[in-house]
Formats: structure tokens, C-alpha cells, sequence
């Protein structure tokens, strides 16, 4: 059997112990099949409205429009790569792609921060190593937390959280909480997600 290189637009790479996968060729991909995202100035985090700020829906820039008019195929780009081996931008994508089927200004601005990340950070890997690297951390936490102290021991971890509904100017929609969660087994990221509450 080979080591596999690639898979479902992934590249897999093996070796020493360290197995890596990043997505950057379906980055590049992605501003190649739309041009004008080349335009856009690489940025260090992703941009997100502000719990007090107001947008105007009537004022879109020529990017904007764009991002509008393509904003299905885009984000729906940016889904498969949260899901695949991104877990630093799933939260915004699912911010973004709340506006998959009446996109505001708002989702605009999510989308255009996303895609100014992706430009300077395509080639972020997620990275899995021989040993535990959580264990650490469990340490920390157990240490800080008592409840938390026989957390080393524990082959599956899972840790969630949520935050309080933001104010419905800034997002322009109904009041939910969004919750996350991600899992560890044997001190190795397995699974992780970000999502609206329902109720």
C-alpha cells in the first residue's frame, strides 16, 4: 500500500510520524474561478461586526456586488473547506452562510473577511503528531479547574461553549445563540463544529 497523497481535494502528506492535510489548492482554485477576489488585501483575522454597529444595506461596493452575485457558489466553497481540515474558520463560515439564500450586507462582510484570511493563510495546515499533544493542555485545565483534574486520563474529550445572542442590528436576523464544539480522541482534534442554536 502507498501513503495517500491527495483525496478529495485535500493534500495528505505523511512522514516522521506527522501526518498533515491542508486545502490550499482548492483556495487557489476558488480566486482563480472568480477574479476579482484576487483584488482583495490579504488580512491577519477575519473581520466581524461589532455588537454595536450599524450597516447600511444600501451602500455596496463593486466587490460587494460581486460577492453578492456569487455568493452561493463561494460560500459553498468555503463550507467544504471548514469541514475538511480548517477548523479556524468554521465559525464564520457559519455566520456567512446564513445568508446563502438572501445574502445582506452583513454576510457580505462576513464573506469578504473570510476570503482576506483565506489570502494570506491558504496554506494553514491541520496537523496530527505521534504522541499526545492535548495531554498538556488536560494538565492545565485540571490544574485550574478541579473538576477537570482526572482530565488527562480520559481517552475522548469533548469541550463546547456558546455565546449569548448577539444584538439583531448587527446581524440583521433573529436572536440565537451560536454553540461550538469539538472533540479530542486520544489527544488528537477528531471533530468539530459550529452552529445556530435552534431555539
Amino acid at each position: 500500500w502507498e501513503n495517500v497523497r491527495s483525496y478529495l481535494g485535500m493534500d495528505i502528506n505523511y512522514e516522521n510520524g506527522v501526518l498533515s492535510m491542508n486545502i490550499a489548492a482548492k483556495i487557489d482554485a476558488l480566486f482563480e474561478r472568480f477574479p476579482l477576489l484576487k483584488e482583495l488585501k490579504p488580512a491577519n483575522c477575519i473581520r466581524m461586526a461589532s455588537m454595536d454597529e450599524t450597516i447600511d444595506e444600501s451602500k455596496l461596493t463593486p466587490l460587494q456586488e460581486y460577492l453578492k452575485e456569487h455568493f452561493a457558489e463561494i460560500t459553498g466553497t468555503l463550507i467544504y473547506v471548514s469541514i475538511t481540515c480548517r477548523p479556524d474558520i468554521s465559525c464564520a463560515v457559519g455566520l456567512a452562510s446564513k445568508g446563502m439564500h438572501g445574502p445582506q450586507k452583513i454576510h457580505l462582510l462576513y464573506l469578504e473577511g473570510l476570503l482576506r484570511y483565506l489570502k494570506k493563510f491558504k496554506d494553514l495546515k491541520l496537523v496530527y503528531r505521534k504522541g499526545n499533544r492535548f495531554y498538556g493542555l488536560s494538565h492545565q485545565l485540571g490544574n485550574a479547574f478541579p473538576e477537570m483534574g482526572e482530565l488527562h486520563k480520559c481517552s475522548v474529550i469533548g469541550l463546547s461553549d456558546a455565546n449569548f445572542a448577539p444584538a439583531v442590528k448587527a446581524v440583521g436576523e433573529r436572536m440565537r445563540s451560536t454553540s461550538g464544539r469539538c472533540f479530542f480522541m486520544f489527544g488528537f482534534l477528531g471533530s468539530w463544529s459550529s452552529k445556530r442554536q435552534s431555539l
